[in-house]
Formats: C-alpha cells, structure tokens, sequence
C-alpha cells in the first residue's frame, strides 16, 4: 500500500472556515452600521443645537427667530440651510421654519439619508428642544413637519433679514 503524505487542507475544513470568516464579517457590518447610525444622530443633535445657539442670540436682541438663513450666516456659522422649510438636501442639510407663536423648526439631514427633526420652544434664555423623530429622507425633508402642519409660519421674503451683523 502507498503512503499519501497530507498535503493542505481537507474540503471540511475550508468549507469550516470559510463559513466562520462569513460569520465574523456579518457581525462587522452590523457593528458598523449601528455605530455609523448612532454617531450620524449625534451630528444631526449637535448640529441643530449651533443652530438653536445662534437663533438665540438673534432671539435676544430681536424678540424672535430669523426665518431667515442670511442671519445665521451674518453671525459667523458655516451651516448651510434649505431657505424657507424646502427640503434639505446633502449640500444644505437644514431645513428651518419659524413659527408665528415663537417656535423653531429643524429638519437636519445627516450623512446616512436619515432625516431628523427638532423642535425648539421658548425664547428666555435656553430653548427647549424636542427631539420629534427621524425617518429615512425618501420624502421631502423639511423643518415643517417639526413644528406641524397647523401652526403658521413667519412670512418669509427672499433675501430678508431682521438682522445686520458686521
């Protein structure tokens, strides 16, 4: 009888560790996505509350929010907005909306196609900020469906301001 001398490895084997390489990177990519969802969110919160920071101010000096994105900018923020509730976009994630009754509505479209919405209530010293919900930006995402579709909006005129800052 001829001896074989084993060389490599059997199709069992292969077939076992291939199976196992599958399993580990599956796991990778869920890890992945979950951490790249989470750290998405916290960019939206962190960016809507710039935005709520700088609309204080303005708030402080002027009684109200500006409707308007120019103020925002005048201010020195580098956030780039959707101007009167239009949908965000990637390259203007924000989309504001003033409300009549003293209410700021944010809808932050963050790096995943997720849409987030906030709202931001009261003008003495720090606004309150709800957290409203997020949802995949297939739709339109605008800051509209943060402060509701029964509470009027502050007119808006292109190109207005209520705020010079030099």
């Amino acid at each position: 009888m001829v001896r074989r001398h084993r060389c490599g490895f059997t199709l069992v084997e292969t077939v076992v560790v291939l199976v196992l390489v599958g399993v580990l990177v599956l796991l990778g990519m869920f890890g992945y996505r979950s951490i790249r969802k989470a750290t998405d969110a916290a960019a939206a919160s962190a960016l809507s509350d710039r935005v709520a920071a700088v609309q204080d101010s303005i708030a402080r000096d002027w009684g109200r929010y500006s409707p308007y994105a120019g103020d925002i900018t005048a201010v020195g923020s580098d956030i780039r907005f959707a101007e009167n509730g239009t949908p965000a976009t990637s390259a203007e994630p924000v989309s504001m909306v003033v409300g009549v009754a003293g209410t700021l509505g944010l809808a932050v479209l963050d790096g995943s196609g997720m849409c987030h919405w906030y709202r931001f209530e009261s003008l003495t010293r720090h606004a309150t900020k709800h957290e409203i919900g997020d949802k995949p930006a297939s739709a339109p995402c605008t800051g509209t469906e943060a402060l509701g579709p029964s509470e009027q909006r502050v007119p808006y005129t292109p190109g207005g301001t209520i705020k010079t800052v030099t």
